[in-house]
């Protein structure tokens, strides 16, 4: 055997090469950017989640009538604005079947008080010019509420659109109040944390639908109460009647500066506004202290608005069994269908 074939042949190894520090930085800025992409993405979608199918009823309702009034090509004869109560009791589509007038309804819920129907207005008017007619109806304790300016984030416009309509500069003036806005407006995984936490929860125990909205409005903007809860009426005027004994009637600053907001538009383009009660269920609207509430009310409401000719304040109540109610001031559709239609009768057509 010849020495060359008693010499081993080397084993090649292959070494690992270590990246240089410049290849590593740039593969973490891609990953950091690729989480933070990842995470606008989800909290985008989250976004949109919520304005469509959030179980907040109150947010859920702010968000779909504001993006109705967004997605408007042609004016109304007829606006409808106000809280759930109105939300829930008048059918645009009977007013337009019974009078061959078009209407919309865009009414939210109590807590934004009447500034958001000056608002809606505002834009409304901006973009179509006035209505034939306006249509506002509240409970009688909205009249009494303040405005947590909070809540404003939950519109679904641009940011600073506040500067544009009554009052919204100077709620929200504070650039800390304009952070926590923010934070409403854009950034849900703060400020709706626990309704993600318990929309996750449901999902995970099989309690969810995911993409399926917990209540449906119409193309006009009426929300359908469908299920007479009468019992709960009753209790919820119970609850009412020891409201008004508990309580002064005071109509609060945010509603005042409103109405006198109404009372220049309609007095400009001489325009009829219609300050209406909501409906009632009749064992509450029948209580004398209930009365007493109510008249007093009325009268500082009158107080602002009773010199213009354009406001007209409407006292009369319209009042219904339980069986045709949910709560103490919010119909069932028979219901609706009745209060539209006195509506059409005692105010759209005098």
């Amino acid at each position: 055997m010849s020495n060359s074939e008693n010499i081993a042949t080397p084993v090649r190894r292959s070494r690992l090469r270590e990246k240089p520090s410049s290849a590593k930085f740039v593969t973490f800025i891609l990953e950091v950017l690729g989480s933070l992409l990842a995470l606008v993405l989800l909290n985008f979608f989250t976004l949109w989640y919520l304005g469509n199918y959030s179980p907040n009823y109150g947010y859920w309702t702010l968000h779909q009538k504001w993006a109705l009034l967004g997605k408007m090509d042609a004016p109304v004869d007829w606006l409808i604005l106000g809280d759930s109560s109105c939300n829930q009791g008048v059918s645009p589509a009977l007013i337009q079947e019974k009078l061959g007038e078009t209407a919309i309804n865009l009414c939210t819920i109590g807590s934004v008080t009447a500034l958001n129907d000056v608002w809606m207005l505002e834009e409304y008017i901006q973009r179509f010019g006035p209505p034939k007619g306006v249509v506002i109806g509240h409970v009688y304790d909205v009249w009494s509420r303040d405005l947590d300016p909070l809540i404003l984030g939950q519109i679904p416009r641009p940011w600073n659109f506040w500067k544009e309509h009554t009052l919204g500069s100077d709620l929200l003036g504070n650039p800390e109040i304009r952070s926590q806005v923010f934070q409403e407006r854009y950034v849900p995984f703060v400020s709706q944390r626990l309704t993600l936490t318990s929309l996750l929860r449901s999902l995970i125990f099989g309690k969810l639908v995911p993409f399926k909205p917990r209540w449906l409005i119409d193309e006009y903007g009426f929300l359908s109460g469908e299920q007479a809860q009468p019992e709960n009426a009753i209790q919820d005027g119970q609850d009412h009647m020891q409201f008004v004994r508990e309580n002064e009637p005071v109509l609060s600053s945010i509603n005042q500066q409103a109405l006198e907001r109404l009372v220049e538009i309609a007095d400009a383009y001489q325009l009829p506004i219609y300050l209406m009660n909501s409906p009632l269920y009749d064992g509450l609207s029948a209580d004398d202290e209930f009365q007493a509430y109510l008249g007093e009310l009325t009268h500082q409401i009158d107080s602002v608005v009773g010199e213009s000719q354009s406001v007209h304040l409407i006292p009369e109540i319209k009042t219904f069994p339980a069986a045709q109610m949910q709560t103490a001031d919010h119909l069932t559709l028979p219901g609706a269908q009745v209060y539209t239609e006195w509506l059409i009768q005692n105010v759209l057509t005098r």
